[in-house]
């Protein structure tokens, strides 16, 4: 019997109560010694029956103890014998000493005691050796195996209707999508209302019969736009197919001058219906800031692209132009100071754009500055020339002191870039919320959070040539310097590579303005001349050329050799200048460690998607990359790799026509 319970008989409480007995009997022996005699014949005769009574119980409880434990090892045996729960253990030696029914049912063997664990399970090879819980298929069955090393046990659990509710609650989970017309009003100018109607009708049928095709419900928005409502699954197969239906309607009105396009926006995964919408709208937002003609999805945090084979349309309206002038002007009005930041190892186009915005600054008589970390080959001239005016070297800081100005209420200007990762001082975007992005290049997954302006027009030239703009809705009748708009040219210039790449009349107007307030062309051609060194170490790495199927070109520069970021430029405009090359990419070490991939392409290729393959972007035939922590070789065989897949995509979607 547990102490416990004996000291329920044999407690202190119990020889107290016979110890205040014989002193009462003692007591009442001064009043007649017969008190004496009846009172210790009770005492006995209590102790006596307490004796008996403790027996009694001792007997009673065993008895009661050994059914109970009786029955609860029965049902103990029957929970294992009969538990829906394999129970499995093992020996020293991985063989099998014992195995509950529900596990010979489980595994489809009625007895494996004695077998090698590894020859009834070979899937739990290297999972055995410490505690955990793993999911395995076995024969068409999903099986969770929770492992107890130290006792050597295993409890196996069939999830495989749990697993097949889950993969069909996440298939049939909503996703919204929104299809966009991105060029409707450019298309259909000077079109007739008869050949307007015809075409839109013939457009919104094909939609409206790819989204029949794949079970979505589509309605239109308004005239340019159309919802679409479906699942997971059949999105999965949009994927799959990579949305064929981009290139069905650029095909369909491939004779207009100006063929329909289309973007899409899809979301899915979002925690409820109205946040799904959000990411749909937010997904189209994207694929449109990136140029249109292309499908963004995103599934909960990973965003995805697909098509974005044509370059952007120029615009012909000047109305956002002037619209954002505006709000830039008052934006800087409403600001203590003014800090401009381009891109890490900025160019011709980051400093003359920053210029650019820098005189917006002054003309509303507020104080600007332009960030620069440290000069580099491709603008060194530039920056040589801006040292010899006095008023615009001052408005050249370090990033250091930049970060010291900055107030709440300092208005930080991006240019050529809205990525946070490259700019020149990313602590800039936290010490402000006021931010403004003026960019060109498509845009990627990567933003500045809530920007108070956004200004992303991947159809222009240059951010010089945006900025160029801008300058001309300014109230005033201020002037750039010939300084100035030279600066502004030369990014122009740099970026269409002289005037042959992604040019619009929008960039030749913009130049045209320039050269009026004074630009010299002559000043614009020196600033991007090479001398005879960099002259033959672009000729070293035109050398280590390698041509691959389908008119691909790429060109590697040692280990051990640095290369400025101009030059890794220059060379891949160098070898797409090749016959029967569509595509050119550029691989060397800069002087600050990254490795730099610079691609171009004639417009077959888009060279913007594969660069995002390795972190980069850009433009549809202009992107780049930069790596850290890897080497040539690796960057070169990862790039061969992503080209390899693009190819095989370009083809499937060939065969899928």
């Amino acid at each position: 019997m547990p102490e416990f319970i004996h000291r329920r008989w044999h407690g202190l409480h119990m020889i107290l109560a016979f110890v205040l007995l014989a002193v009462l009997t003692v007591l009442l022996y001064f009043y007649h010694w017969m008190y004496l005699l009846f009172g210790g014949a009770a005492i006995v005769g209590l102790a006596i029956y307490a004796w008996y009574a403790e027996k009694s119980f001792r007997e009673d409880f065993i008895g009661y103890v050994a059914k109970l434990t009786y029955r609860i090892r029965r049902a103990g045996d029957q929970v294992v014998q009969r538990t829906p729960v394999g129970m499995v253990l093992y020996n020293e030696e991985m063989v099998v000493v014992w195995h509950n029914p529900f596990s010979g049912e489980l595994l489809r063997m009625a007895n494996f005691i004695g077998a090698p664990l590894l020859d009834v399970l070979p899937v739990l090879a290297g999972k055995l050796e410490a505690d955990g819980s793993h999911t395995i298929t076995w024969r068409h069955r999903v099986l969770q195996v929770d492992v107890y090393a130290k006792e050597r046990l295993l409890f196996i659990t069939d999830i495989t209707e749990m697993t097949a509710l889950k993969e069909r609650y996440e298939a049939e989970r909503v996703a919204i999508g929104i299809v966009h017309i991105d060029n409707l009003e450019e298309v259909t100018q000077g079109m007739d209302e008869k050949n307007h109607t015809l075409l839109l009708a013939e457009v919104t049928r094909t939609i409206t019969d790819w989204a029949a095709t794949y079970g979505m419900f589509i309605r239109r928005l308004a005239t340019d736009k159309f919802l679409v409502v479906t699942d997971v699954a059949h999105l999965a197969k949009l994927q799959e197919d990579r949305f064929q239906i981009l290139d069905r309607v650029r095909e369909l009105t491939i004779r207009q001058p100006i063929p329909f396009t289309l973007s899409i926006g899809f979301g899915a995964g979002g925690p409820s219906i109205p946040e799904t919408g959000q990411m749909a709208s937010s997904s189209l937002e994207i694929a449109l800031g990136r140029g249109g003609d292309q499908a963004a999805v995103r599934i909960g945090e990973k965003l995805t692209f697909y098509g974005g084979k044509s370059n952007a349309v120029e615009k012909r309206t000047r109305v956002r132009a002037r619209v954002v002038s505006h709000a830039l002007r008052n934006l800087i009005l409403e600001s203590d100071q003014v800090l401009i930041v381009g891109h890490k190892f900025p160019d011709l186009d980051a400093i003359g754009s920053a210029i650019g915005v820098w005189k917006m600054v002054t003309w509303n008589e507020k104080r600007g500055y332009i960030v620069l970390d440290e000069s580099n080959p491709g603008i060194d001239k530039l920056v040589n020339l801006i040292q010899d005016d006095e008023t615009l070297a001052s408005a050249l800081i370090a990033p250091d002191e930049a970060y010291y100005l900055c107030t709440p209420r300092t208005l930080v200007v991006m240019v050529d870039n809205h990525r946070p990762s490259m700019a020149i001082e990313p602590r800039l975007l936290q010490m402000t919320r006021r931010v403004v992005v003026i960019d060109h290049h498509r845009r990627s997954d990567e933003m500045v959070e809530e920007p108070l302006l956004l200004y992303i027009e991947p159809y222009a030239s240059s951010t010089s040539e945006l900025v160029t703009e801008l300058l001309q809705y300014q109230s005033g009748d201020a002037r750039l310097n010939r300084l100035e708009a030279t600066a502004l040219l030369s990014g122009i210039i740099l970026d269409t590579n002289h005037f042959h790449f992604r040019t619009g009349v929008r960039t030749f107007e913009a130049a045209s303005y320039l050269r009026r307030h004074g630009a010299e062309p002559e000043i614009c051609l020196q600033l991007m001349k090479e001398d005879l060194h960099q002259f033959l170490r672009r000729m070293e790495l035109l050398r280590e050329t390698e041509l691959l199927p389908a008119g691909m070109a790429v060109a590697a520069g040692s280990e051990t050799r640095e290369y400025e970021q101009l030059l890794i430029a220059q060379t891949a405009d160098s070898l797409l200048a090749l016959d029967g090359v569509k595509a050119s990419f550029v691989i060397a070490r800069r002087p600050d460690g990254l490795i730099n991939v610079s691609a171009r392409s004639w417009g077959d290729v888009n060279v913007q998607v594969i660069m995002e393959q390795l972190g980069g972007g850009g433009h549809l035939t202009n992107a780049a990359a930069q790596l850290s922590e890897t080497t040539v070789a690796a960057v070169r065989e990862k790039l061969r790799h992503v080209l390899a897949e693009y190819a095989a995509q370009a083809m499937k979607g060939e065969d899928g026509k």
